[in-house]
């Protein structure tokens, strides 16, 4: 691939017409992901998952849970929730993000949230509940709204406590795959049929696992075993302080343009992207080094997705490039 050479006093530039959409757009993106990692290392409280870390997990990849008798999921892709959520990607975070209609829908947020919030606070606070319902559930319809969400992927509405499940359900995704380097769909499905390692991988991501449905048999069955070296394990994963780089924040963007381009989405040159990521080179040297990386995490994304094919029964109808 030829590609132009970098400045690296100006890194944006090419010496083209449209340099500064492309440093806008370089900004929006790097922001956004700035602001996901901040949030990701917060420690948000979550009320207990009591079984369900792993149905909201499924619920962020657009599937329904399914049990039979034995308890073993049989995740169903939901088609239209896929591409409500592909449409909605590439407008926020796609290669041909509009970043000024990016920045009014979350301006348009602020402002929705700045005068709303403090009055859910004030219900909430004086126990009127029917009130405090009746705002959450109006709020969070106007930032939908707002935002440009779908409807269809929240038909019903989202409430707040739906909103924090499902973010919990992304950091734990992330930490899945930033520690394990594994889909967290399959060490789910693994941890149901009784994979050890699995629940250790899973506990160690989020410890709201240790109490989920898709690990609480095995768990159980090692403590009726009294087997004690599995014990010492688990309390050594709930131990476990896991953390994000900015590096890895970078390759889970990767996986959303992979997923991007699973879907006929065009994705920009390797250099563009490097530019638009890693505009002053803090965490690629080169262009070559940045598209090892790239191509490492693209062959890291068809293994997880074939392995999920084979474990889960994902069937999404996309490509996935070998």
């Amino acid at each position: 691939m030829s590609v132009p050479p970098r400045d690296l006093k100006n890194p944006t530039s090419y010496g083209a017409q449209n340099v500064a959409s492309r440093c806008e757009q370089s900004r929006f993106i790097r922001n956004s992901l700035a602001v996901v990692l901040r949030s990701i290392r917060k420690k948000r409280s979550v009320a207990d998952g009591n079984g369900g870390l792993s149905a909201w997990i499924l619920t962020l990849h657009g599937l329904k849970a399914q049990e039979n008798t034995a308890g073993d999921a049989k995740p169903r892709v939901d088609e239209g929730v896929v591409r409500a959520s592909t449409e909605f990607v590439t407008r926020r975070l796609g290669p041909e993000i509009d970043v000024r209609q990016a920045q009014r829908s979350i301006a348009q947020t602020k402002k929705i949230t700045d005068a709303q919030v403090p009055k859910i606070v004030e219900a909430h606070r004086n126990g009127n509940l029917e009130r405090f319902g009746t705002l959450t559930s109006h709020t969070t319809a106007e930032i939908m709204g707002a935002a440009g969400i779908p409807a269809n992927l929240f038909p019903g509405g989202l409430s707040s406590e739906q909103f924090s499940q499902l973010w919990r359900a992304m950091r734990a995704s992330l930490f899945c795959l930033a520690l394990h380097n594994q889909h967290p769909l399959v060490l789910i499905k693994r941890a149901v049929k009784g994979d050890r390692e699995a629940v250790l991988k899973l506990v160690k991501a989020d410890k709201l696992f240790l109490q989920d449905s898709c690990c609480a048999a095995t768990i159980r069955k090692a403590e009726l075993q009294g087997d004690r070296g599995f014990e010492k394990q688990l309390a050594k994963a709930l131990e476990c302080q896991p953390t994000v780089r900015r590096r890895e924040i970078l390759q889970f963007y990767f996986q959303i343009l992979f997923l991007l381009e699973g879907r006929a989405v065009q994705l920009p040159t390797l250099n563009e992207l490097w530019i638009t990521l890693d505009p002053f080179g803090r965490e690629y040297e080169s262009l070559s080094a940045f598209e090892r990386d790239f191509q490492r995490r693209r062959q890291d994304f068809a293994r997880m997705f074939r392995e999920a094919d084979e474990e889960v029964l994902v069937r999404s109808g996309s490509s996935v490039s070998k």
